[in-house]
């Protein structure tokens, strides 16, 4: 089983989010930004970001490769970003999404 480990915002994080159509502008300046990936055979295969901001926090930055989609690896990085925040005491996370409608 795959686990997640923590990643940061470097050029193979960054082309990932950017190849899923995911904002990448402010990656490097997100200050309390944790990022998780999933790599299998060292290939990047989904990434998840949880933004600290006291006690709430935003759920960002989720993809998971297209070829692995459908295999629970986004429901995995859910729960390991929220695992996250409880431990660093966020008490409520957000969802920032670019594809959701009214």
């Amino acid at each position: 089983m795959m686990r997640s480990e923590p990643m940061h915002a470097d050029a193979d994080v960054t082309r990932f989010l950017a190849e899923a159509g995911l904002p990448v502008s402010d990656l490097a300046d997100s200050h309390g930004l944790v990022l998780l990936g999933l790599r299998e055979g060292g290939e990047l295969v989904g990434v998840i970001g949880v933004e600290v901001l006291g006690a709430v926090g935003l759920l960002r930055s989720l993809t998971v490769a297209p070829r692995r989609r459908g295999a629970g690896l986004g429901s995995r990085l859910v729960s390991d970003a929220e695992a996250v925040a409880a431990r660093v005491g966020i008490g409520t996370l957000y969802l920032l999404t670019t594809t959701a409608a009214p």
